[in-house]
């Protein structure tokens, strides 16, 4: 009995010893997965934060390139009018833009069907189609205002610069 006892008091202390030393490692486990949480935390934080700079950069890039656009496209041209060579030798049709400015300097504020009917008068072999988007293009540049649905007016800056 004497030998069982010095048995199971070894037994005892050995499994007292492997489970502090379990403990220790599941504590210590514990502390190594919950840094990793956090840092996933962190990660997925950061990588949030990364694309929605990645969102506004391309919105800002796009709005960026229009103004572009509009800033060197011809005043008073469209942008596939500015594009083109002008032809020697032969006086240059008036543009849809220069249409539409001249027009409104003139009548002050005119309604689109007015607008089209002038450039139509104006350029016969004009494509109509291409007037509201430079309706359009011309508001988004501070040329002219819409004072309502389909009622324009020339902005301030822009009475100067055709009368002049």
């Amino acid at each position: 009995m004497n030998q069982q006892r010095q048995y199971m008091l070894a037994l005892v202390q050995l499994l007292e010893e492997r489970s502090a030393k379990d403990e220790k490692a599941s504590s210590e486990a514990s502390g190594e997965l919950a840094i990793l949480r956090e840092a996933i935390a962190n990660a997925e934080r950061t990588a949030l934060s990364a694309i929605t700079r990645a969102d506004a950069s391309r919105w800002a890039l796009s709005q960026a390139q229009e103004v572009y656009r509009c800033l060197t496209s011809d005043r008073q041209g469209s942008s596939e009018d500015a594009q083109r060579p002008p032809d020697k030798g032969r006086e240059q049709p008036v543009t849809v833009v220069r249409a539409i400015l001249d027009f409104l300097g003139e009548r002050g504020k005119a309604t689109t069907g007015e607008i089209v009917n002038a450039v139509r008068q104006t350029r016969p072999a004009a494509d109509s189609s291409k007037v509201n988007p430079e309706l359009t293009r011309l508001c988004r540049r501070g040329d002219i205002t819409r004072i309502q649905t389909g009622l324009y007016r020339l902005t301030r800056d822009t009475e100067r610069d055709v009368s002049a």
